[in-house]
């Protein structure tokens, strides 16, 4: 994967069986053929029918591969002063929030191995700005983080959930952006996580067949980076 020369990629992560499917015998539709590792078929009748993608991972590949291929490229892409974006999509019990954040969300530390995209980029987004700070003493990063949630066609901010139906404004400078949206500075990883857990637990939730903690919303994380010369000025009177 190259983010260098594609702007858009779609990376397909099959999930096992879950452990209802397997009780009910569930047949298993997608099938990699590893042959052609970017294509998925879709067992459907009178004859299986296939997708190509950019990039197909099957339900064996670790959350260290995804980030390998996914997370790290893109943070190393802002790095390089451009915007980067995940988006995970997916019916409820498709895996995204365990692609995206891991296993659990309270404690990061506990995952271990099961950590999923986010807590990986945030360790690496502070690991790459301390790198650049001893490269250069004149530089200097700040890093600051939003989260919001749309739900209902209203958007609410999930970092101070008392400011709801926000509106979302347009900037020469900043582009699209939501107005009004608590930005928070953080110093390391664990702050920006427990950002993370902080605005989860305000999110909206429902049961479904799939999934009993299923998301009922849309949710923005965004990681903002700011990077800051110093620079001497001299003055000579005359």
């Amino acid at each position: 994967m190259n983010p260098d020369t594609d702007n858009i990629q779609v990376v397909v992560r099959v999930r096992p069986l879950s452990l209802k499917e397997h009780e009910e015998d569930a047949p298993n539709f997608v099938i990699i053929d590893e042959a052609k590792p970017n294509t998925i078929n879709v067992n459907m009748k009178p004859k299986q029918k296939p997708f190509i993608y950019d990039c197909v991972l099957d339900h064996y590949t670790s959350q260290e591969r995804v980030f390998d291929l996914i997370g790290k490229p893109m943070a190393d892409t802002c790095f390089q002063g451009y915007n980067s974006s995940i988006f995970a999509y997916g019916q409820t019990g498709a895996g995204k929030t365990y692609t995206v954040q891991g296993r659990t969300i309270n404690n990061p530390n506990e995952d271990g191995s099961e950590r999923g995209l986010q807590p990986r980029v945030f360790e690496y987004i502070f690991a790459m700005r301390q790198k650049a700070i001893e490269a250069n003493t004149q530089t200097n990063y700040e890093v600051s983080c939003t989260y919001c949630e749309i739900y209902n066609e209203e958007i609410m901010d999930l970092l101070n959930p008392t400011r709801n139906n926000l509106s979302i404004r347009e900037d020469v400078h900043r582009g699209v952006y939501v107005e009004g949206l608590k930005e928070v500075n953080v110093k390391g990883p664990k702050e920006a996580y427990e950002l993370l857990r902080k605005g989860a637990h305000a999110r909206h939730t429902g049961a479904t067949e799939m999934n009993t903690e299923s998301s009922r919303s849309h949710s923005l994380f965004t990681i903002i980076i700011h990077r800051m010369v110093r620079y001497f000025v001299f003055y000579y009177p005359n």
